[in-house]
Parts: C-alpha cells; sequence; structure tokens
C-alpha cells in the first residue's frame, strides 16, 4: 500500500469511526498488525489510535480559536468525526465557505494520515527489512481471486454511502443482471473503486454521481459518471490528482484498464471514468508453494496462455481455494515447512469438489510412483522447466490446438 492509498484509506475509515460492524470489517484493519497484548479488536485500536492522532494535531500551549489557522486541521477532524457535526454545521462553526471547508478538510485528513502513516509503517517494519514499492512504500501483494462482483460492488457502495449523505451527494448504482465473476484482489479492487468514488465526488457539482456495472462482453466496465460546471479545471487539487494516480497504478497491477474522460477544459458537461476487469473466467492453475519465486516462474512460463496463474502459500488454505476456484491444474510442491504435501494430497484426493482435480506434484526427490500411488496425475522433479510444464498440460489437454 502506498501513501495515497493510505492516505484515502484514513479518510474514507474517518467516516465510520464508530460504526463497529464497518469498522471491523474495513480493508485497512485487515492489514494492520495489532501490537501483542492489545486488550481490544483490531477495529478498537485502530479507532483509538486515530483518536489519538488528531488529539496530536491540537496545537500545543495556545488557547483554543475557531478563527485560527493552526487551530484548523484539530478542530475540523474533531468536531467532524467526534462531536458528529454535519459539513453545514461545522462551516458555520468555523465561518468557512463550502470551498474553503473542503480544502481544509483535505489538509487536515492529509495531516493525520503523515501522523499515522510514520506511526504504523515504524511498528510494521520494526527489526525487519525495507521492501522497495510504488513511491517508497512497503510493497502490497496481490492476491487474485474469483469475485462476486455484484456483491463487492454494493459493498463499496455501502461503505461510501455515508460520505455521500454528509456530502449531500446523490449516488446512483446500476448493475447489469446476471453479472458473471471477475479476476482481481478483493483488497486492491475495493480500494480502486473507494478512490475513483471519492475522485467523482470531489469533481461533481449537482449532488450527483452514477455507478454503472455494465457487462461488455469479453470484459466487465464499471462507469462512474460526474456532472462539472464551467471552469471545473480551475478546482482539481493535487489530491485528487494523487487518487486519480493511485487508482491507475493499482489498476494496472491487476490487469485492469482504467480510462478517464472529461469535456473541454473550460466547458461544463460529464466527466467519466471507466474501469475495465477482466472476466474471471479464464481456466485456473493453482500452485501450491511456499516459495513466491516459483509463482512468478510458473507465471513466467504461461504467460503466453490464456491461463489465471494463483498462488498459495499457506497449506491450511488450499482446499477452500480449489473448492472456490475450480482450478484446471494443481502443482503441489510437497517439501513445505511444518506440512506433509503428501497428506494434502490425500485430503485433496478426498474431497468430493476436489477429487476430480489433475494434481502434479513436484519434489527435488526422485518420488514418481509414491505421487501416482497417492493419486497424483503427474510427477515432475526439480528444477522445473518450461518445456516440463508444458508437455504435462499438452497431456492433460489444456493447451490450445
Amino acid at each position: 500500500m502506498d501513501r495515497f492509498d493510505f492516505e484515502e484509506q484514513i479518510r474514507e475509515l474517518l467516516g465510520h469511526l464508530y460504526d463497529h460492524a464497518a469498522l471491523e470489517t474495513h480493508a485497512l484493519t485487515g492489514v494492520l498488525k495489532v501490537p501483542s497484548g492489545h486488550p481490544g479488536s483490531r477495529g478498537e485500536y485502530v479507532r483509538q489510535a486515530v483518536l489519538e492522532a488528531i488529539e496530536r494535531l491540537k496545537p500545543v500551549g495556545r488557547e483554543p480559536s475557531q478563527g485560527a489557522p493552526e487551530w484548523r486541521p484539530y478542530l475540523i477532524l474533531y468536531k467532524r468525526y467526534v462531536d458528529g457535526l454535519s459539513p453545514q454545521e461545522l462551516s458555520e462553526y468555523l465561518s468557512l465557505g463550502d470551498r474553503q471547508l473542503r480544502r481544509d478538510h483535505s489538509r487536515a485528513v492529509q495531516a493525520l494520515a503523515g501522523l499515522l502513516w510514520d506511526a504504523w509503517q515504524v511498528q510494521e517494519n520494526a527489526g525487519e527489512p525495507q521492501k522497495a514499492g510504488p513511491k517508497g512504500a512497503q510493497t502490497f501483494e496481490i492476491h487474485p481471486e474469483r469475485l462476486d462482483l455484484k456483491s463487492l460492488v454494493q459493498g463499496v457502495v455501502s461503505t461510501m454511502e455515508r460520505r455521500a449523505v454528509q456530502e449531500g451527494i446523490d449516488l446512483r448504482l446500476f448493475i447489469s443482471e446476471n453479472m458473471d465473476a471477475v479476476m482481481a484482489d478483493r483488497i486492491v479492487l475495493r480500494q480502486i473503486m473507494i478512490s475513483l468514488l471519492s475522485y467523482a465526488f470531489r469533481l461533481q457539482s449537482n449532488g450527483k454521481v452514477g455507478m454503472d456495472v455494465l457487462d461488455m462482453g469479453e470484459q466487465v466496465e464499471i462507469h462512474l459518471r460526474a456532472a462539472l460546471e464551467d471552469g471545473w479545471s480551475d478546482h482539481v487539487d493535487e489530491e485528487q490528482d494523487a487518487l486519480l494516480k493511485s487508482a491507475r497504478y493499482w489498476s494496472e497491477q491487476q490487469s485492469a484498464g482504467l480510462e478517464v474522460f472529461f469535456p473541454r477544459r473550460t466547458q461544463a458537461g460529464e466527466a467519466r471514468l471507466v474501469l475495465a476487469l477482466p472476466r474471471g473466467l479464464r481456466p485456473v492453475i493453482l500452485v501450491v508453494d511456499d516459495q513466491a519465486p516459483t509463482l512468478r516462474m510458473y507465471q513466467r512460463y504461461l504467460s503466453r496462455y490464456a491461463f489465471d496463474v494463483v498462488g498459495v502459500s499457506d497449506p491450511t488454505q488450499v482446499l477452500a481455494l480449489a473448492r472456490k476456484l475450480r482450478p484446471q491444474l494443481i502443482t503441489l510442491d510437497v517439501m513445505m515447512p511444518h506440512v506433509d504435501g503428501w497428506e494434502l494430497l490425500q485430503a485433496l484426493q478426498a474431497d468430493g469438489f476436489t477429487s476430480q482435480i489433475p494434481v502434479v506434484v513436484c519434489s527435488a526427490w526422485e518420488e514418481p510412483e509414491l505421487a501416482r500411488s497417492l493419486g497424483a496425475a503427474y510427477f515432475l522433479k526439480k528444477p522445473i522447466t518450461q518445456r516440463d510444464l508444458l508437455a504435462v498440460l499438452e497431456q492433460l489437454d489444456l493447451l490450445p490446438s
């Protein structure tokens, strides 16, 4: 997760600070590490950390002043999210116009996110080597899975509804009937949609944002629509550009396309953001291996073919994932720490949902007879070559003719 994503997560999380269910299931809550010994839940830890960070924005040694610029970040966040003032009430309390309040609110959230970023980065990375990532942040490992897009979109809209109400925005959703699954990382796709909705919220000029999920044949498209007023380009700030840049980056990581259509910069019209997602209909190969380079090797070997190569390193997740994805093939490394791969092979064979999925055992040990006796379709000795893998796929009639 990079800095821009983190800031937008904080912005979205603030609207659910006292909504226990939403807080416990929030994407940010799911990826943060809770200190050992913390007495409460993950959501309670996040809420307390946010409240403490808001207090740190209070100017030290100065009397509270509604008109003082140095007090605005604290007062905006405290009055808005702790006392629960509406945007209109907050505007009147601080004697600020709507546009100035929006700008100061963005700066306040940015300051809060900066404090939390520093605190949580230190905690998460203590004693660990830094990993390279976008803008120097930690890399976020993508875990594609087949997703029910309809329920995912409805969940995102439900998450954003409170913010829409607070900002006086009518968020309208349309979803094509019989929407198929897509292949994507759940957390990342949610964040892309939240970022794009936030961008549309800031752009709109008539209190309306439309979201259409459309079946386009080979792909699914999510269209966001927002009406723009004359001179709209003058109101686009760096934070809005950061939202769009972040959404573009994560879309590329998921093989999704993102296009933005604007009217001419000096004219009113409608902005349209189009996110194109690949369908989750390509055959899946499930790679069970505790080494990330192995997954990348398989993805490289099969890059010319229409497969979704999905990796899983936690053996306890294999059965559930195999049932969910229904892969055309499972490659199984039997030499994993703390796990007997042979027992996992037997479990796959004994399960009614997975017993018909061919399993290729991959091992540095020469044990083809044992693999076959336990139900494996094929055995490949490590190191595995592309030729070996393609030969197995050809034998299973999985390669295009």
